[in-house]
Formats: C-alpha cells, sequence, structure tokens
C-alpha cells in the first residue's frame, strides 16, 4: 500500500482530525524547548558543577531545532502559515541553514524521493573515510 493509497482509504473525519493544526500546541511545545536550550546554556555559561555533561544535551537540543526547520517547511506546527514561516526562518538562521532555500530543497526531494533528480541523491556520496569527514565537516557547503 503506497501512501497515497493509505490516506484516500482513510475516512474523511479521521484524516482531518489527523492534520488538524492547533493554535496552541506548537507553540506550547516551542516555549518547551526553547526554555531547555535556554536553562542548559545558562547552566553551561555559568559553570554548574558537572556543566561539561550538559553539552551533549545542549548539542541534541540546537540539532533538534532541524526537526522543526523541516515541519515549518511543511506548515504543520502552528495553526498559522506565517507563524510557520517566521519560526522557520529564525531556526534557520540560528542552525545556519537558510529556511527559504531548504523550502525549495526539501520540496524538490519531495517531488523525486530516491528518482533521477532527487537533490538528496545527486551529489557523490563519501567512499572513504577521508572522503567521510570531509562531508561531515560541512566544509564542502
Amino acid at each position: 500500500m503506497t501512501h497515497g493509497d493509505f490516506l484516500s482509504a482513510l475516512p474523511a473525519e479521521r484524516r482531518a482530525a489527523l492534520t488538524a493544526r492547533h493554535p496552541g500546541q506548537g507553540l506550547w511545545h516551542l516555549a518547551l524547548h526553547g526554555g531547555a536550550i535556554l536553562l542548559t546554556g545558562a547552566a553551561i555559561a555559568t559553570a554548574i558543577p558537572g556543566w561539561p555533561l550538559l553539552l551533549p544535551v545542549q548539542g541534541v537540543l540546537i540539532v533538534f531545532l532541524f526537526t522543526l526547520q523541516h515541519e515549518c517547511t511543511h506548515k504543520t506546527p502552528f495553526a498559522s502559515d506565517r507563524l510557520c514561516d517566521w519560526v522557520g526562518a529564525i531556526v534557520g538562521a540560528l542552525i545556519l541553514n537558510p529556511f527559504t532555500w531548504f523550502r525549495y530543497f526539501h520540496f524538490a526531494h519531495h517531488r523525486h524521493t530516491n528518482q533521477p533528480g532527487d537533490p538528496e541523491l545527486e551529489s557523490p556520496k563519501p567512499r572513504t573515510r577521508a572522503e567521510w569527514l570531509w562531508h561531515v565537516s560541512g566544509l564542502p557547503l
């Protein structure tokens, strides 16, 4: 069963319930995640005892901002499309991944997923450890 077949088989009420965007839920999640980043950052900045143990936690919290940017691309986390665009742009600036560029890149990926033209498949994949290290360094970008 394909994704389209699955969605087509859902009753309209169920599909609407699964895709409903709630005004406060996304904002609540954003506030909690932002608060966790700020609290962890403050604990690191003030060098509380054991602060080095918080560095991986802070890293995970920051990396997961990409998930928010991805969802803002699809306009799913907030009831307002404008808010999705604003939050996506701010998060993109924070993680150095321009939101408009990512939106076009990601939608091109969806149009051609795992097919010729999929931008995620366009660049050659690393074949050696040295190529992999160069790739993950971000320097080629």
